[in-house]
């Protein structure tokens, strides 16, 4: 067999492309449509419904509703965690060095997009989940500039313009449509030339596909890239080193592409036995109200073209020969109209049509539809009376089931798309990332992480943590009933449990952690008053920190005298306040079997009091020039007899 031209190559593959098009066409026209209403393209109502197009009503609930979902998405809190519950030290290094390189990956990343004026990358994946639903896809890819620095590189598609051929194990093809003018693909591609001279205007729009196919060479697995322009390679197929398919996609929610239309057995005879299919696969958030919308316009529209009516009033004119007519319009305010009574001339307006009484049932019905599948107008901050815990909490569940499908179906994409520049950095084909950010317990990183530096390292995960509105304090309830012992001593669930589970807290073990060390700062009275000091200070407030600072000085003096108090006590109690007798010989314990050269501060934990080879008997009163032991005690905490 002949081996096949470029020019066939590039043909079967367009063909290819062609074909995967029309079969996604149905799931695309869905997201067409939903895409204007996003945009809240002007509805428009038949002609023949006598309603003007200028008086017809344009609802914003779909693009309300979509733009808050993507709100509580894109607006999460983004968590990377790889678990450290290995003993091994190296391990636990390599877990935290992972945690750093992602997160600086995913910093690095956001940077460009903000310098290609795009949105960031959690916003554009939340907003391809809401509106376009389907299935939502991202480029992963390490790459390097001219001077040989790496950077990553996550790229999120328009599923709309992306086509992808499945295999049995990943996919095997993809194909991304986009548009250029020919300027702006001379810049990209500088030695591409257009083979269609007769369209060489600068302003020229053309179709650039990027492709992505696997193939197997030498038998070796590779992933290959390749654009063609005007029916042309304008960059020949290449090798990308990735280590799986670049392009990850992820489908929203978990309605799957059912075989045929129905649930009967039978052959599929044309395109449209798989039609019903695909426009089912992974609905947006506009599944349930897309329809209703279309009545509620329609209605609106009607009530709408009335009210018009009503200002332009329609008017009966009447006169001998019938020919009189007006040259004002009556309703315009100061008009007047001259009527001959002769010529029986007379003016009257016309009665208004009314809505029909059933027209407020029909809203109400729509309105109550509405809201079930979309979200409560308590999602939007508007509160008609105060609302309950209860309440509280089956608002925060209605939302959670509009959010966690397209939620989770963004972070196992980000989640699948940083395992692959992981797994090709681990090869060791590029050079250092310098990464910068900070850790999930605040703490701010800046410098390289090698390959090695993340050896053995254990399961990445990312996690989207939406805020919705919950009873909080509700929350705090459940978590300290259940910790609370029963009537076993017992308590149902531990701490770490509570914290994780029902207070849904990132990290367990961290917040511990905190609590431990609020406790040690705020444990004592001196404690609490540093603390008030390091606020005043930090806030300005001297005067005040001066106030905190004389009120240390005083805890610590009366903490002083209090020890000092229990150490006279204490020496009271062996009788050295007393006129001593001769004492025993050292080392020989006395009658309440505590040697004299321990006594009392080895007792309480000080310093032993050793005599002196030049002591002698202790007298009751001291040697001229000798200290006393108050004295003594006083100078050893600070403090001076007066």
């Amino acid at each position: 067999m002949a081996r096949k031209t470029q020019d066939e190559i590039v043909a079967d593959v367009l063909n290819k492309i062609e074909t995967l098009f029309d079969q996604d066409q149905p799931l695309h026209d869905r997201m067409d449509m939903d895409y204007s209403s996003w945009r809240l393209t002007h509805f428009v109502p038949d002609e023949e419904e006598g309603v003007d197009p200028e008086d017809a009503y344009t609802t914003n609930s779909l693009r309300t509703l979509a733009d808050k979902i993507e709100s509580f998405i894109s607006g999460s809190e983004q968590v990377v965690r790889v678990h450290n519950d290995a003993a091994d030290e190296q391990k636990r290094a390599a877990n935290d060095n992972l945690e750093r390189l992602v997160i600086g990956m995913h910093r690095q990343i956001n940077k460009r997009l903000q310098r290609k004026g795009e949105p960031l990358l959690v916003s554009q994946l939340a907003w391809y989940s809401t509106v376009r639903g389907g299935r939502i896809a991202a480029r992963s890819l390490l790459r390097k500039k001219p001077n040989g620095d790496t950077f990553a590189e996550i790229k999120p598609l328009d599923p709309r313009h992306l086509v992808v051929q499945y295999g049995e194990e990943e996919p095997i093809f993809a194909a991304y449509r986009m548009t250029q003018t020919r300027s702006e693909i001379r810049d990209t591609y500088k030695n591409f030339k257009f083979y269609d001279v007769t369209l060489d205007d600068g302003h020229e729009v053309e179709f650039v596909y990027d492709c992505y196919e696997r193939q197997v060479v030498n038998g070796e697995v590779k992933y290959m890239n390749y654009v063609i322009i005007d029916d042309h390679y304008a960059k020949k197929p290449a090798d990308t080193f990735a280590m799986m398919f670049p392009i990850c996609t992820v489908p929203v929610g978990s309605v799957t592409l059912l075989a045929t239309s129905d649930t009967g057995m039978r052959q599929i005879d044309s395109m449209a036995d798989i039609e019903d299919p695909i426009k089912d696969f992974s609905e947006s958030i506009f599944a349930p109200n897309r329809d209703i919308i279309k009545f509620k316009n329609r209605v609106f529209s009607y009530r709408m073209a009335l009210a018009a009516r009503a200002v332009d009033q329609a008017y009966k004119v009447s006169s001998l020969d019938g020919t009189k007519a007006l040259e004002d319009n009556p309703s315009k305010k100061g008009s007047q109209i001259n009527v001959s009574t002769q010529n029986q001339e007379d003016v009257q307006p016309l009665p208004l049509s009314q809505s029909p009484r059933d027209a407020d049932v029909l809203l109400g019905a729509i309105n109550d539809d509405e809201v079930d599948g979309g979200l409560p107008p308590q999602a939007f901050g508007i509160l008609q009376a105060p609302i309950s815990g209860y309440a509280m909490r089956q608002l925060g569940t209605n939302i959670e089931q509009k959010v966690i499908p397209r939620l989770t179906a963004v972070q196992n994409l980000l989640e699948m798309s940083f395992e692959h520049l992981i797994m090709m950095y681990e090869t060791k084909s590029y050079k250092a990332l310098n990464v910068s950010g900070k850790t999930y317990a605040k703490m701010p990183f800046d410098g390289p992480i090698t390959p090695d530096d993340i050896k053995n390292h254990g399961d990445l995960t990312f996690t989207l943590l939406p805020a919705l509105p919950e009873d909080d304090m509700q929350r705090y309830s459940i978590a300290q009933m259940a910790t609370q012992p029963t009537a076993t001593g017992e308590s149902l669930v531990s701490m770490d449990f509570a914290r994780d589970r029902i207070l849904r807290m990132q990290d367990a073990d961290l917040e511990r952690q905190r609590i431990y060390e609020q406790i040690a700062r705020t444990s004592t009275p001196i404690m609490q008053l540093v603390q008030l000091y390091t606020a005043a200070m930090k806030s300005g407030d001297e005067q005040m920190a001066q106030h905190y600072l004389q009120e240390i000085k005083i805890a610590e003096e009366q903490k002083q005298m209090q020890e000092l108090a229990q150490r006279m006590a204490f020496m009271q109690q062996y009788g050295q306040m007393q006129q001593p007798m001769a004492p025993p010989q050292q080392g020989a314990p006395t009658s309440n079997g505590v040697r004299p050269e321990v006594m009392p501060n080895a007792a309480m934990g000080g310093i032993p009091n050793t005599p002196s080879p030049n002591q002698g008997n202790n007298t009751a009163a001291p040697r001229p020039g000798a200290q006393s032991e108050r004295t003594q005690l006083l100078r050893s905490i600070g403090l001076e007899e007066e």
